[in-house]
């Protein structure tokens, strides 16, 4: 369900994103727009920070026409909206991507109200894509962590073209809610201890894969002690079981939290793999500036 004040924010954005006749380019950043009738305040690295919202990042020249929203780990009790979170949106920035911070509600907010603030984003950005010359149809979702599941509930759980993103990057993500692959954290934060019996399979995404998910790229680090790798194998399976274009990085020095970086340089830069992957299915440019 998308709360009613979601047309107050997409006007909030329209202002705040297109600005006046006299100055027609928007600013590199906007204030978070809510994205529900009331806000809490959560404490994140970056301070206390209202949630849910969304804040858009914009590159200094819009090359690409894509956007994508930013959804932060912290396995559904927190945000970490510092390296997974400002850092990732800059760094879309300088690839020519607008960007948008996606701070959702966790703990003790249980399902769906995190899938509901996802989807609500999506609607959101796909609304006002045209406005700012983002292709409607370029619109991609990007988690890192329980973040990573969030991304993936939003790619598997769709209810129609308006709420479905285009593509989905999954970094150490989340995916299973079952024993023994399951994060016990992230799995307890978002559905509570005593959830109703069968909801840990039904977001358990390797299961919830069809033949209308979209592109994913993931990566996952082999030593990762806090998410096991299974959970990114498993649902690069299942996408290659429904023939839905996949790709899957393992990096062998890969622990848990890495955010953008390569551990080992020698591994190379998984960042460039990802461009390259949305190059392959035409959500970038052939030759977009790498930074």
């Amino acid at each position: 369900m998308i709360h009613s004040s979601i047309q107050t924010g997409l006007l909030l954005l329209a202002i705040l994103t297109v600005g006046c006749a006299t100055h027609p380019a928007p600013r590199p950043t906007t204030e978070p727009v809510p994205l529900a009738a009331q806000t809490t305040a959560i404490p994140t690295p970056l301070g206390m920070k209202p949630v849910p919202t969304l804040q858009a990042f914009f590159p200094e020249q819009n090359t690409t026409h894509t956007a994508v929203v930013v959804c932060p780990g912290g396995g559904y009790s927190g945000l970490m909206d510092t390296y997974e979170g400002q850092d990732v949106c800059r760094w879309w920035n300088r690839h020519g991507v607008t960007a948008y911070l996606l701070r959702y509600r966790v703990s003790p907010n249980r399902y769906p109200a995190q899938l509901n603030d996802a989807q609500a984003a999506i609607k959101m950005v796909r609304q006002q894509a045209k406005s700012l010359d983002i292709n409607p149809k370029h619109i991609g979702i990007m988690g890192f962590s329980a973040g990573g599941h969030l991304a993936g509930s939003a790619a598997t759980l769709f209810h129609n073209k308006s709420d479905r993103p285009d593509f989905a990057i999954l970094v150490y993500p989340v995916i299973s809610m079952i024993p023994p692959y399951a994060h016990g954290g992230s799995r307890d934060s978002l559905l509570g201890k005593n959830f109703a019996p069968g909801l840990d399979q039904q977001l358990s995404l390797q299961l919830r894969v069809t033949d209308n998910t979209p592109p994913c790229f993931l990566v996952q680090g082999k030593n990762d002690k806090v998410v096991p790798w299974q959970n990114a194998q498993m649902f690069a399976d299942a996408l290659t079981a429904h023939g839905i274009k996949n790709e899957l990085v393992f990096l062998n020095n890969g622990p848990h939290g890495f955010g953008l970086r390569t551990p080992n340089p020698a591994e190379g830069d998984w960042t460039l793999q990802c461009l390259q992957f949305l190059q392959t299915i035409k959500m970038l440019p052939a030759n977009p500036e790498q930074k």
